[in-house]
């Protein structure tokens, strides 16, 4: 969601944002789980595995927290196995990609970051933003249910730019 803020602001629109139905956030908003190794009890001064320095959800959700990062390992599933192997102690990880992949026996979470919008469905010219919204929903309407499992899609939602503002700062 920060490219579409950042990066890309002012050369694509926003079509329709996934909803995962995460747990404590709005539709098509989701957070950061805050995971670390056993002996940590707070991410304050903790090293921190991160995915990339462009990330909302892996480094910009970690603003504030004390957390200071140390490796960026390309992915989130690699932050995890960096905090396994020991070479970072805190990784922020978006939720939806934990639901995912699971939390591994010998790491912990220590909370959750405040939710933001997620990176909606993008379109660098304007006239393609009906049709483009029309077929996703269709595309999301005649979906297997297995699939939208599968995925953890629970819908599509027009997100407005307000939605969007928290990340922009």
């Amino acid at each position: 969601s920060r490219p579409f803020v950042a990066q890309l602001k002012g050369k694509v629109h926003g079509i329709l944002a996934p909803d995962y139905a995460l747990p404590g956030c709005p539709p098509a908003h989701y957070n950061s789980v805050i995971v670390a190794r056993p002996e940590i009890s707070s991410a304050k001064g903790a090293k921190m595995a991160y995915n990339e320095a462009r990330s909302q959800s892996g480094f910009f959700s970690a603003t504030g927290s004390g957390a200071v990062p140390r490796l960026e390992t390309g992915a989130h599933a690699n932050s995890l196995e960096a905090l396994l192997a020991g070479k970072a102690e805190v990784a922020f990880i978006d939720a939806h990609t934990l639901r995912i992949v699971g939390l591994p026996e010998d790491l912990h979470i220590l909370g959750r970051t405040t939710p933001v919008a997620g990176p909606p469905f993008v379109t660098a010219r304007a006239e393609w933003v009906a049709p483009l919204r029309d077929a996703l929903t269709e595309a999301f309407d005649t979906l297997d249910p297995e699939a939208k499992d599968a995925l953890g899609l629970c819908g599509l939602i027009e997100l407005d730019k307000p939605a969007y503002a928290a990340l922009a700062s």
